[in-house]
């Protein structure tokens, strides 16, 4: 900026003396109309109005670069509070699949229990099937031994 400020000091002093130097009468036609004024005021004149106009479009650059931050700057805000609420989803999808993990642990783990349930299953099968067996063959026993009895009371009867 100070390098900036002083190239355009000395190129002001520069365009000064030249002017000076240059100081003769001159007619200037603008327009329909004819002056006579001096070469260093038509060139301090050209000087000042080339500064002014450099100067407007330097400002319209500036606010327009000024514009081009701001709505920048907005997506930026906006981009910011949407990652905000990615971050939140993230940690709450992440907490969410914790437990997902954690119920997916304890249902295999009740698979695993089911599963030696399942395999048990046809040893108790054939248990209870011997246990019938043995049953119906007490009873079986029982229906002899008791008609055997019963006989022989109807026989003892009949004497």
């Amino acid at each position: 900026m100070q390098l900036g400020f002083i190239l355009v000091l000395l190129l002001s002093v520069f365009i000064a003396i030249f002017a000076i130097q240059n100081g003769d009468i001159v007619s200037v036609d603008l327009f329909f109309a004819s002056y006579k004024v001096s070469q260093a005021l038509v060139i301090l004149i050209s000087v000042g109005l080339g500064a002014i106009i450099a100067g407007a479009l330097g400002l319209f650059r500036r606010f327009k670069r000024a514009m081009n931050i701001k709505d920048l700057n907005k997506k930026i805000s906006f981009l910011e509070e949407e990652k905000e609420t990615f971050v939140e989803n993230i940690k709450k999808l992440e907490q969410e699949n914790k437990k997902l993990e954690t119920f997916n642990t304890d249902l295999k783990s009740e698979i695993e229990k089911l599963e030696d349930e399942i395999e048990q299953l046809p040893k108790e099968q054939e248990d209870i099937k011997s246990n019938i067996e043995k049953i119906n063959e007490y009873s079986d026993n029982n229906i002899i031994d008791n008609s055997d009895e019963t006989g022989a009371e109807e026989e003892d009867e009949k004497e």
